[in-house]
């Protein structure tokens, strides 16, 4: 990102150019060009509890779309549940059926 708005503020691309070339969000852009966001940091919303190295459910969820019907919506986000569940994370909402 810190690339993508040098070179608007330098002048050698303009904002749609270098979002596109750079590929981030135009309106992301936009904003942190603007101050309405910082050039540092990045990402929304709450933090998860779920980590990269949670590989045992990543795992998991990459063999069961390799079965030939996979798993529903409702299946992976009861996977989910019940990952979270038996790993004592702290679970955020309701899951809706």
């Amino acid at each position: 990102m810190q690339e993508t708005i040098t070179a608007v503020r330098a002048g050698h691309m303009t904002q749609k150019t270098a979002a596109d070339h750079f590929e981030v969000p135009l309106g992301t852009l936009a904003k942190k060009l603007l101050g309405h966001a910082s050039e540092m940091l990045h990402g929304a919303g709450r933090p998860t509890e779920l980590l990269k190295s949670d590989d045992q459910l990543a795992t998991f969820l990459k063999a069961s779309a390799s079965y030939e019907d996979g798993l529903t919506k409702i299946e992976v986000l009861h996977v989910i549940q019940n990952y979270i569940v038996s790993q004592n994370l702290k679970l955020v909402g309701q899951m809706k059926n």
